[in-house]
């Protein structure tokens, strides 16, 4: 095979180093091996020293991401000289990324380092940069080109019936492959589905069940679901997992009631566990399905914090101090837990008469008509007062306005030529318009909140309403129920051993107005932070200011 001769600044003698890559792949083990044996004799032949090669096996071309090789062969060029050229195989193994490639090569050769490709075709004269900036263009469309045949072909494998890329199998189904043709050079063509495991299948079925019903992870792993999995990230990755309900993925196409994988969980199912872990989830604040406030639930969870320091207040169980109904249980800072009793001057808190004097200020003091209407009217008038937020509506419709113009003109260009190029834009402006609309309904939402108006006839009974459940949970000793109701309002307790004050909103202005078509106003609340604090003492004497 003949190599295009080095240039001639590129004189016999000079040192010379090389940077050798492969995109992986069976068909391309050899490939980085074979690079580097040519580039020896092509250096023997031409009289180059070559010092030191530099190779990325397995990595793909379309960025310098994970490419270590080739960022410490940058990083050396930068801040060594200790090298006159650089030979690639082609340009295509330097970079697959237009971008990349001008960059890193006018870096190198600004400071004097000759990039040399041994196999493309450039020739000498002003024309040579023109040509290489063509051949850059055409490395990126290439790689385009395959990662949009791959995907097609992936596409296509789904839409026939089987897993593409020959997928391994969620816990709970097993897989069957099978020969459905034979390549041009007479190999077998396995394609992939998936079948229910006998044994793990049904307690798939099982685990989703209890956690709809609002099990924990620690019982879930306790049943004999636990089998299936044994840390609590790995249930979280699992009752994630849309296969369950018959669903494959492959790139952007998402293929329902797929025919090789038959669903082991309805789709009622699914939503309430999804409900339940978008509402508890563990990262979510003041979560009450985390296993130590599961297992041992307590009013304050995650929602009470010390008044004088401001560190989360965690639940106690004294085995020296004892009521007639058994152990005593506390609240207490949790720095006092955590580092030493003096490190804050908070003391133990009796739970129970916390919790008492806590939903009797809920009850007697924030469901009251005052407050309320003392809270909507702060909201409101902050709303109405945002003239950035007129601004922010302007530019939201114009912005839509002009994607839907440039929508309306890529599909005509699509109708008349039927452009790849076109219908990747369109899909972007589509996923764009999406977004304005839901920025945009966000906006009008909150400036639609103002205009609530609110009789005293439905604020006292949305009021009353809200009590009465209040009441219910409480006398059935129901604290889940209870931690859930007060949610509602409670935004932060701060809890003292005589002293506590609690912060409250309504977070949705729908529920006194009883418009459910404005289902977007719990944001306005939550973005605005319009919140009030009332202070109520002697939590030790069970009393209220």
């Amino acid at each position: 095979m003949s190599y295009k001769a080095p240039p001639k600044d590129l004189m016999p003698g000079s040192h010379v180093i090389c940077y050798l890559r492969d995109s992986g792949g069976g068909a391309q083990e050899l490939s980085t091996g074979q690079q580097l044996n040519e580039i020896k004799a092509y250096c023997k032949k031409h009289d180059l020293l070559l010092i030191e090669e530099f190779i990325d096996a397995a990595r793909s071309g379309t960025s310098t991401d994970k490419r270590d090789e080739f960022e410490r062969m940058i990083d050396r060029c930068r801040h060594e000289d200790f090298t006159d050229g650089l030979l690639v195989w082609n340009f295509a193994r330097f970079a697959r990324n237009m971008n990349d490639a001008m960059y890193y090569k006018a870096d190198l050769r600004r400071r004097g380092i000759i990039v040399h490709s041994i196999t493309d075709e450039i020739p000498d004269g002003g024309y040579s940069q023109v040509v290489e900036v063509m051949i850059d263009i055409a490395n990126e469309e290439k790689s385009k080109q395959t990662s949009r045949d791959t995907k097609r072909g992936l596409s296509q494998r789904a839409k026939d019936g089987y897993i593409p890329g020959g997928s391994t199998p969620p816990r709970g189904y097993r897989a069957v492959r099978e020969v459905i043709s034979s390549h041009r050079d007479g190999s077998a063509r396995i394609g992939t589905k998936f079948e229910s495991d006998p044994e793990l299948g049904p307690l798939v079925t099982l685990a989703f069940k209890m956690r709809a019903e609002g099990r924990s992870l620690n019982e879930i792993i306790n049943s004999p679901c636990g089998i299936l999995y044994k840390t609590k990230g790995s249930w979280v990755t699992f009752f994630r997992n849309e296969a369950y309900l018959g669903i494959i993925k492959c790139g952007e196409t998402k293929i329902e009631n797929h025919t090789t994988v038959p669903p082991l969980v309805d789709r009622a199912t699914w939503n309430a566990v999804q409900a339940l872990s978008k509402e508890l989830g563990a990262h979510a604040p003041g979560n009450v399905l985390h296993p130590k406030r599961y297992n041992a639930p307590s009013l304050l969870s995650g929602l009470a914090v010390c008044i004088h320091c401001g560190t989360p207040i965690v639940r106690e169980v004294s085995g020296a101090k004892r009521t007639k109904t058994g152990k005593w249980i506390a609240y207490v800072c949790g720095k006092k837990r955590s580092q030493k009793w003096s490190a804050c001057e908070g003391k133990q808190i009796q739970a129970a008469n916390a919790d008492r004097a806590l939903i009797d200020a809920v009850l007697n003091q924030v469901l009251t008509v005052e407050r309320a209407t003392e809270l909507i009217k702060q909201i409101q008038a902050r709303l109405s007062d945002n003239i950035e937020m007129e601004r922010q509506e302007r530019a939201l419709r114009v912005a839509l306005s002009n994607c839907e113009t440039t929508i309306s003109r890529l599909l005509d260009a699509i109708e008349s030529s039927n452009s790849v190029t076109a219908k990747e834009r369109l899909k972007d402006r589509e996923n764009e318009r999406a977004r304005l609309h839901f920025e945009l309904s966000v906006i009008t939402s909150q400036r639609s909140a103002t205009e609530i108006k609110i009789t005293p006839e439905v604020l006292s009974m949305t009021l009353d309403v809200w009590r009465g459940e209040i009441e219910a949970a409480r006398d059935s000793n129901d604290i889940r129920g209870l931690q859930r109701y007060l949610r509602r309002f409670l935004v932060k307790v701060e809890l003292g051993y005589k002293t506590a004050r609690l912060w409250y909103t309504f977070r949705n202005l729908n529920a006194f107005a009883n418009n459910s078509a404005m289902l977007r106003n719990d944001m306005v609340v939550c973005r605005d932070r319009s919140y009030n604090s009332l202070a109520f003492g002697r939590i030790k004497a069970k009393t209220l200011k």
